[in-house]
């Protein structure tokens, strides 16, 4: 509480609003998007105004931003590729100034304060912001980059950042140099709303029914669009080991391809046919779009079975919030979040065979079941709810604008 009066009372003696404009280059809703659409409307109520940019392309990230109120401007915005083409490096090339213009422009037209960079590897709105003299909140998403690329660009981020947020302290130490930012670096983990995401029993009857799923079956499930981290091919054989012994569990996936994954999207289907998962049925896939929160219901158990990259997955939060245990494998943050047979359980990475023997053990216990899903729900509220991650960004901006203040930073004319 007191961070949020500091904050009115520093805006009501400035007479003004803080500005900011958030950048994200990616058209299809992840981490990024729901960050910004969960925190953003908290963040009016700290005097903060924030837009959200966004690359003018298909995706459906913009029309649920727009749902949820937030502002979006699109415009063309590339992004690194990690792809040998020569030429798709050299649209990338081409296409960085002019849209670096048009970044400096919405900057100068919107009176912006605060530049929140979404992605250490895209350049343009650090070069806007450095151009145009306005701080840089920077935020680490993952730790999907190579460390090469990361040793390579950490000196320019800790340079160039007023303030750098990560998702979780294992991505922070994954970044060389950002750990030692002290008071200019803040750990947080990814915002759940939690009344939205929470059990439901009569929910969950209707979307069971909704799918298909008769009330004595189990569920085990995920959300992750299909990229070949989240290693939804483990899932699948994950799954067929399970059917083995506990015949009366269905799997759903929730999740949408990228467009450069398709052949990724199409080996999920195809493996599940080769182990005897009939797609539709045993295996049911859906893109959720805005009722993940409603068809999570579904599950009885929630399997993050990615094999790299995880910082602080906000699917997994969202799960345990709706009242799920995780099985988990063990990458990123999952160690410092899961409580070992209390809220989930943590296996090796790429072992179907792990990941089904720590279901069992839920599903052959009723009571160990309700047990980890009460305490998941609870952890959930207490260390993860949007509230508390909305007064971190609030911090990290304040932070921010202080140091315009103080460094008395000034546009530079190009």
């Amino acid at each position: 509480m007191q961070l949020r009066e500091t904050w009115r009372t520093a805006a009501e003696l400035n007479n003004t609003a803080v500005n900011v404009l958030s950048i994200i280059h990616y058209p299809i809703f992840v981490g990024p998007h729901n960050t910004n659409l969960r925190v953003i409307p908290r963040l009016r109520e700290h005097g903060i105004e924030t837009i959200v940019v966004l690359p003018s392309e298909a995706g459906n990230a913009a029309e649920r931003l727009r749902n949820g109120g937030i502002e979006v401007i699109q415009i063309p915005l590339g992004r690194v590729r990690a792809r040998p083409d020569p030429r798709v490096q050299a649209r990338f090339i081409a296409g960085l100034w002019p849209q670096v213009r048009a970044l400096r422009k919405i900057i100068r037209e919107r009176e912006i304060d605060v530049i929140w960079l979404n992605a250490m590897i895209h350049p343009h709105g650090a070069i806007a912001a450095w151009l145009e003299g306005v701080p840089i909140l920077w935020h680490l998403i993952d730790t999907y980059p190579p460390m090469i690329l990361r040793r390579a660009m950490m000196p320019f981020v800790t340079r160039m950042a007023a303030c750098v947020m990560t998702d979780g302290l294992e991505t922070a130490r994954a970044h060389p140099g950002t750990v030692a930012l002290g008071s200019r670096l803040i750990v947080f983990a990814p915002p759940v709303d939690s009344a939205v995401f929470k059990p439901d029993a009569d929910l969950k009857a209707r979307i069971r029914h909704e799918l298909g799923i008769t009330e004595d079956e189990r569920v085990a499930g995920n959300v992750a669009n299909f990229a070949p981290y989240k290693d939804h091919i483990t899932f699948v054989r994950a799954a067929a080991v399970l059917r083995k012994t506990h015949p009366k569990t269905r799997f759903l996936l929730l999740g949408r391809p990228y467009e450069q994954f398709q052949a990724y999207a199409d080996s999920i289907s195809a493996e599940s046919e080769r182990l005897g998962l009939r797609v539709g049925y045993d295996l049911i896939i859906r893109d959720a779009g805005d009722r993940v929160a409603e068809f999570e219901r579904a599950f009885d158990v929630f399997w993050m079975t990615s094999n790299a990259v995880e910082a602080g997955p906000t699917a997994m939060f969202e799960a345990m919030a709706s009242g799920l245990p995780i099985v988990a494998t063990d990458v990123g943050a999952s160690q410092q979040v899961l409580e070992e047979g209390v809220t989930g359980f943590v296996v090796r990475r790429s072992s179907p065979e792990a990941i089904a023997a720590a279901t069992r053990c839920l599903f052959d216990d009723p009571r160990l079941l309700a047990a980890m899903s009460a305490q998941a729900r609870r952890v959930a509220v207490a260390k993860f709810d949007v509230e508390i991650c909305a007064e971190l960004h609030a911090r990290a901006l304040r932070i921010a604008t202080q140091k315009r203040e103080t460094a008395g930073i000034v546009p530079i004319s190009v």
